[in-house]
């Protein structure tokens, strides 16, 4: 095993890899993964058009209303009254552009998933106490990525055979319900069976990683990897039955993801300017020195606080 190539070491057999990720190549490997799960969603778009036929009346947009077209109290006629009331919208087009239109969330959740991993795994197997640095997770933990691309390659064929057997809705709603539920895998057996094993291989990889750059156990690095992979499979079922999230609770998410974020990454700094600005005004005061456990406190509250963040964002539906 050991003329194995080193990315496939770190594939296939992580716990024994020996050198350590380059961090460029790394970087070049998330941006590859993401890239390629956003194609397998955009070589959707004309299945999705093909297999989508129908047409829905809805109200036209451009139409003022009946309150102001048919008011004689209006000197003049308001602008767009000549529009007709209806208008008939083409279902597979709008299939097709609700596919388009989720291209570059799954490639952003790749890469959201990757710096959620590496400061999961970072919080896990000790923060700035343990070996390595951050950097050092993050390049390790981006070969967790690479799995991803089993249920991608197969999204193309697999979403046009669920297309085919779906049933529509009549409404443009339902329509778009049904084309998020085909990629995401809810409404395709086969696609969710892969993503949950390219999870599984994704832990597996991550808890390598972690072996490697941290200096761990084997079980703690498992712990690091498992747990949250188990938490993530979760987070996706649960989302998946949701559907999508509104666009607000989006703009929330990647606000606590941020704030987390900080505290994740320089909890004592925080802690420190905190108490310093608590003190303006008195004198006499000197460096505040917090206790270690208080550190973690706030560095795993602020784990919470990205992980809510990235449920809140939708990424787990979309990786997952």
């Amino acid at each position: 095993m050991s003329a194995l190539p080193g990315p496939l070491v770190r594939l296939v057999l992580p716990f024994r890899a020996d050198e350590p990720a380059n961090p460029t190549l790394a970087v070049l490997v998330v941006l590859a993964v993401a890239a390629l799960v956003a194609w397998s969603v955009a070589a959707t778009v004309p299945l999705f058009e093909t297999n989508v036929s129908g047409t829905s009346v809805i109200d036209n947009p451009s139409y003022p209303g009946d309150v102001l077209c048919e008011n004689d109290a209006f000197d003049r006629t308001p602008s767009g009254c000549d529009e007709p009331k209806t208008v008939e919208k083409d279902l597979g087009a709008h299939a097709a552009k609700t596919a388009s239109n989720l291209v570059v969330p799954f490639g952003l959740a790749v890469v959201f998933g990757w710096l959620v991993a590496a400061a999961v795994v970072w919080s896990f197997t000790g923060a700035s106490q343990g070996a390595g640095t951050f950097r050092d997770v993050l390049s390790g933990t981006a070969w967790g990525l690479v799995p991803f691309l089993l249920p991608a390659a197969a999204r193309p064929f697999l979403a046009e055979s669920a297309a085919r057997a779906f049933d529509f809705p009549g409404t443009l709603d339902g329509v778009a319900a049904g084309v998020r539920a085909i990629l995401v895998g809810f409404e395709s057996e086969p696609l969710a069976l892969l993503s949950f094993v390219a999870l599984a291989w994704s832990a597996y990889v991550v808890a390598g990683g972690a072996l490697r750059t941290r200096d761990v156990t084997p079980g703690r690095a498992a712990l690091a990897a498992f747990g949250p992979a188990v938490l993530l499979g979760i987070l996706s079922s649960v989302g998946n039955a949701v559907g999508p999230v509104p666009g607000e609770a989006v703009g929330y998410g990647v606000v606590f993801a941020l704030v987390g974020a900080l505290l994740v990454g320089a909890p004592r700094g925080v802690i420190e300017l905190n108490k310093q600005t608590e003190l303006i005004g008195f004198r006499n005061t000197r460096r505040v020195e917090p206790e270690e456990w208080y550190v973690a406190l706030h560095r795993f509250g602020g784990l919470a606080l990205v992980g809510l963040g990235y449920a809140l964002t939708g990424s787990p539906s979309l990786l997952v």
